[in-house]
């Protein structure tokens, strides 16, 4: 258990939290742009279509 939580303070002490800041921010972004082509797709949709016809 010693060597676990001396293991877990090495690894939180090495961590960069500008790291984490970019790449939550980043993920935030390409969620963002992902939700937006969803529906903007969806509302570009044309309100027929010639398969009716």
């Amino acid at each position: 258990m010693k060597k676990f939580s001396s293991f877990l303070l090495r690894i939180r002490k090495t961590l960069d939290k500008k790291f984490f800041l970019y790449t939550g921010l980043f993920f935030a972004m390409m969620m963002a742009l992902y939700l937006y082509m969803i529906f903007a797709i969806g509302t570009d949709a044309p309100k027929f279509t010639y398969a009716g016809f």
